[in-house]
């Protein structure tokens, strides 16, 4: 006859690895969601600062030029407490460009 502890000695481990499988799947699983939720969270506040700056009445004009071959890339960036001066001088600049063959 067999004893009946040793039948329920391999249901037991079962039990225990079944267990602790589950218990590190979970960990592994709330780990992923964890970090999913802050690089969501990071990129809704870089976008809420993007608008910010928007709404403060920052602006952005880029001129891309082809030169011969080669990409130019002129920025101009100004906000709405800019003083008339420095745009003044912004417009100037941009206006002095020339680029002759």
């Amino acid at each position: 006859m067999t004893d009946p502890t040793q039948t329920r000695a391999p249901a037991r481990g079962l039990t225990v690895a079944a267990a602790f499988g589950s218990v590190v799947g979970l960990a592994i699983g709330a780990a992923y969601l964890g970090g999913t939720v802050a690089k969501a969270t990071v990129v809704r506040v870089q976008a809420e600062r993007i608008a910010g700056v928007r709404d403060a009445g920052y602006t952005e004009e880029y001129w891309i030029l082809n030169v011969e071959g080669t990409r130019l890339v002129i920025a101009a960036e100004r906000s709405a407490g800019s003083p008339q001066k420095d745009l003044a001088e912004l417009r100037a600049v941009l206006d002095s460009i020339r680029i002759e063959p």
